[in-house]
């Protein structure tokens, strides 16, 4: 609202103007689940119920999809992670971050190999490199296979035909063998 006593005699009302703005709001939310529980005295063993699909472990679907990038893209360390999550009142030990951050990822593993398949299929030429790298103070190759409409990001402790041959088996599906056997990666 403009106080109009602040405005001269001959100004006129033309309408509204809009203005976004953007917010966060972190906020944390307790879930309890009710699950069934039944026990069978011929077998002596107890069934419980499972919990809803995303909600394994002690923590929901939301805060995983929230940490996750903070580790892989933000680069956040994760004592820093911890303390963005503490501070928005999740109690998380330091062992439960980290296995949040590192297990129960296949599903990122058949992305990628899906992303390289179809970025194979993209293009009649790909670039391939190697380069070293340092993964927990230990030498380490990154092989990277790009061409400008993707990128696959592979860390392997080796730069040897063993460790490349994930990407050889695609190369040999789209007839690709001449450019992989010019860099040497398979047989």
């Amino acid at each position: 609202m403009v106080d109009r006593a602040t405005l001269p005699h001959d100004a006129r009302f033309k309408g509204y103007h809009q203005v976004r703005v953007q917010d966060l709001r972190l906020t944390t939310d307790t879930v309890c689940f009710r699950k069934e529980k039944w026990y069978s005295p011929s077998l002596r063993q107890t069934f419980l119920a499972a919990n809803p699909p995303g909600y394994e472990g002690q923590f929901g679907p939301h805060l995983k999809a929230f940490v996750l990038p903070l580790a892989f893209e933000s680069g956040m360390s994760e004592r820093s992670i911890r303390r963005v999550l503490t501070l928005a009142g999740i109690s998380i030990s330091v062992g439960q971050l980290s296995q949040l951050i590192i297990t129960n990822h296949d599903a990122f593993h058949h992305d990628r190999m899906a992303i390289l398949k179809a970025g194979f299929a993209s293009s009649p030429w790909q670039h391939i490199d190697t380069t070293v790298t340092r993964v927990n103070g230990r030498t380490a190759h990154c092989h990277v296979v790009c061409n400008p409409l993707y990128t696959v990001y592979t860390t392997v402790p080796q730069a040897d035909r063993q460790y490349a041959s994930p990407f050889c088996k695609v190369v040999n599906r789209f007839s690709f063998v001449p450019i992989a056997r010019v860099i040497g990666c398979c047989d």
